[in-house]
Formats: structure tokens, sequence, C-alpha cells
């Protein structure tokens, strides 16, 4: 064993040799190709201007090679890593929450291994190049999600149908980050939460202030449908869930 290993050891030396420089050669290259390629970037004044409706909090980021750490790379530039699924580590598409989107998206940016950078957007927007991303500000058109639809207890009061006066069902585009800050930013608090209520994305939330509390919740651009709950069952006419407009609606649709 010995004399085998004597009459090969510089032949596993070699070996061990060239792996290594192979591989210190392989990272060279992409990291230089890295740093040659400019990431897409879009800023949330990008979207104001062409009237697109987004997440004023979360960023996606699409990488070409995923770092080391994606909470380091979160914390390194003012943000946090949410809800990281298997989609999102294959797709190298990760979203982030931050305080400022405008100063993340700057810095983040700058890092080499970022291929697309922007905020996340409400409804369904499709790039023309890619699937995951956003290539080309100039490839977006002015699609957004449209304006939330709307009931305030004065309109159900006009109706003649009764509503729980102090529970408020919204439907999200998208489930916020976290559920209970949206409630406390707007004075309110979820109620009565269940697994079909995350899945359809429209939670109930209980305020003692049910205007005050639509008016301004209405105006987050998370919200695609918000209302009091009604007694009773609503019969939506376009739609399975929730109450897509007042005037689908009549006193006659609670019992």
């Amino acid at each position: 064993m010995k004399e085998l290993l004597q009459k090969y050891f510089l032949s596993i030396i070699l070996i061990i040799v060239l792996s290594l420089t192979l591989t210190l050669t392989y990272e060279i290259i992409t990291d230089r190709f890295y740093s040659y390629s400019k990431p897409e970037i879009v800023y949330p004044k990008d979207l104001d201007v062409k009237g697109i409706e987004y997440d004023h909090n979360n960023v996606s980021v699409v990488f070409w090679k995923l770092p080391g750490s994606i909470q380091g790379f979160g914390k390194k530039n003012g943000g946090m890593p949410i809800r990281l699924t298997e989609w999102n580590m294959q797709s190298q598409c990760i979203v982030y929450e931050t305080e400022n989107q405008t100063d993340f998206i700057e810095r983040a940016s700058k890092d080499p291994r970022v291929r697309y950078i922007n905020p996340v957007y409400i409804g369904h927007l499709v790039p023309a190049n890619v699937t995951v991303g956003l290539p080309s500000m100039n490839e977006l058109s002015n699609l957004s999600a449209g304006k939330p639809e709307i009931v305030y207890p004065a309109d159900l009061d006009e109706k003649g149908v009764e509503y729980d006066h102090n529970i408020v069902t919204i439907g999200f585009w998208k489930l916020p980050g976290s559920l209970e800050r949206f409630g406390d930013k707007y004075d309110g608090k979820v109620y009565r939460l269940t697994e079909e209520n995350l899945h359809l994305q429209s939670i109930e939330y209980e305020t003692n202030n049910q205007t005050d509390f639509i008016d301004r919740a209405s105006k987050d651009p998370l919200v695609k449908y918000i209302h009091p709950v009604g007694i009773g069952h609503f019969t939506p006419v376009n739609g399975t869930y929730g109450l897509p407009s007042i005037d689908n609606i009549s006193a006659d649709s609670t019992g």
C-alpha cells in the first residue's frame, strides 16, 4: 500500500491541483461575466409614471447565481427574504421585504449577481422576453390590476342589506408579508383566520370604525376588494368569493 502511494503520489497531487485550478478558473470567468452584465432595474418611480400598481414593501430579485446567504444579502441591502419556497430557489427569484424600496433597489442592483430587480407587481404582468423578472421597462405596458372594488357601510344601508358592523372582508391580490401588521396599520385586527381564508387570499378584520378602516385600507395596492361582512348570503354575479360590486347585490340576497 505504501509503495502504491509513493508511486502515484505525484499523480494524485497533480490531479488535485488541476481540479482546484479548473474550479478557480470557472469562478473567475463566471464572476467576470456577472460583473460585465448590468442588471435590468425598475424603480418605483418608473411604475408610478406608467400607472402600474405594485407592492410598496416587496422587491423581486432574480439572481444569475444565488448568494451564499440569502438572508445576508437582504440584511446588507436593507431587506429580509419572505416566503422562501422551492420554486424561488429553483428560479433564483427571491422576494425581499424592505421599508425603503428605492434605497434597497439602488444598493442591491450594484451586486454583480443580480440579473433583474423590481418592485413586486400587483396583478399579472407578462414580460416579453423572460418568464421571471422584468427584462425592460420599455417592454411593460401600462397594464395594472385596476382599482379595488369598495363597498362602504353606507352603500349597504342604502340598499337595505344587513351586515356585521365590526367585521370587514379584504380580498388581496397578494397576501401582505404580515397580516397582523397590515391590520395594525389601519386600526384593525385579524378575525377568524382559517386555511380557506389564506388559500383564497380573503381575510376578515375586526375594527371599531368600519368606514375609516375601509377608506384607509382600500388605498393599499395589495387590496383587490373590501367590504363589510354581510349577514346571510351575498351572491356575486362575476365572482365566486367576496363582493365584486355594490351594483351586483340587493337586499334580496340576504337571509
